[in-house]
């Protein structure tokens, strides 16, 4: 039994590899089209095993020392996602995605049998039906609350699993949805947290011009013995999202989608998504460290550090993990695979 010769395009940190590894699939080789250098310096730290090969655009399958088994990527989403100005694929970044369908077509015709698993984000209805007609499959749709404590929506075009429905016989991409492993945000958080994640009076102010207020509907209130709607545990802390336009504290058991904007102390369309912290010291509100952030996203605790420090400063930790994917998902996907190569 041979492993699978990888090509990773738009690979960040390369939660894809890690996905692999977790689903049992035998690595031959492992080659990742990347250009961030602060996820390249992440990847070559955890995964030292894995060749880079640059720009998207100058990858040539022909010149590769191998035949891809199988082909990834989460191609750019800043032109199709509903938070963006709305180019879509004739965007500079996500049109990048026919650079991907170049790669494929350039794989397919050396190894027909080439898998492939392709990623974005939850778009206008248009730019999917363009995808689906040039790659010839629609897609499945994930959502990753199932297997982490963050809700985030992603579609996947993909080969590993199919079936045709409709007159017509149309191909979509067909993966059973994971099972409801009932991770809350309070099960990630840190119990320890350095003072410096706290909100200070300034931003606190910042964001409410006024008394917090909540919304009766939609939240809970904020004592020391609030617990989660699921399973009433108590906790010390209570989860909110934080909608900065008007200052609304809002319960919430799951994290809002983390994206590259986390950073900047925003998430998912202006949203921010805090703790709040009940105690002897009263209630107080904070960011997410990352290795909270890690968690929702599936991956260890010390996916960014050495025994000397970070690979990477923490904001840049924020952007590579808001512009990756949810190591479970992807892991689940994969256990579709078949386990022997010819």
């Amino acid at each position: 039994m041979r492993g699978y010769r990888v090509l990773s395009l738009f690979g960040g940190i390369e939660t894809g590899y890690f996905a692999l590894k977790d689903a049992g699939i035998p690595i031959e080789c492992y080659y990742s089209s990347e250009i961030d250098k602060n996820a390249i310096k992440v990847v070559k730290h955890n995964y030292p095993e894995i060749v880079h090969i640059g720009d998207v655009k100058q990858v040539r399958v022909s010149e590769l020392p191998f035949v891809p088994d199988l082909l990834i990527g989460g191609f750019p989403c800043q032109d199709l996602s509903f938070a963006g100005k709305g180019a879509g694929l004739q965007g500079e970044r996500s049109g990048l995605f026919f650079e991907a369908v170049r790669i494929l077509r350039e794989c397919q015709a050396i190894n027909p049998n080439v898998f492939f698993l392709f990623e974005n984000v939850p778009m206008a209805k248009r730019h999917e039906a363009v995808i689906n007609e040039t790659l010839g499959i629609a897609p499945w749709k994930s959502c990753a609350s199932l297997v982490s404590a963050q809700t985030r929506k992603r579609l996947w075009w993909s080969n590993i699993r199919t079936k045709r429905v409709g007159l017509f016989g149309d191909v979509v991409t067909d993966f059973p949805q994971p099972k409801d492993c009932g991770i809350m945000l309070a099960d990630i958080l840190e119990s320890d947290v350095d003072q410096r994640y706290y909100l200070s009076d300034r931003a606190f102010e910042r964001i409410f011009k006024e008394k917090p207020k909540t919304n009766p509907e939609k939240s809970y209130s904020i004592t020391p013995n609030s617990a989660t709607a699921s399973g009433g545990r108590s906790r010390q802390y209570t989860l909110i999202g934080v909608v900065n336009n008007n200052g609304e504290l809002q319960h919430v058991e799951k994290s809002n989608c983390i994206d590259a904007n986390f950073q900047k102390g925003i998430d998912n369309h202006g949203q921010r998504t805090l703790a709040v912290v009940v105690n002897g010291q009263g209630t107080r509100l904070r960011r997410l460290t990352p290795v909270e952030v890690c968690r929702l996203f599936t991956l260890p605790d010390d996916f960014f550090q050495t025994p000397s420090g970070p690979i990477i400063a923490e904001t840049n930790q924020y952007k590579a993990l808001g512009n990756g994917w949810v190591m479970k998902v992807v892991s689940h996907i994969f256990s579709f695979l078949p386990k022997n190569l010819d």
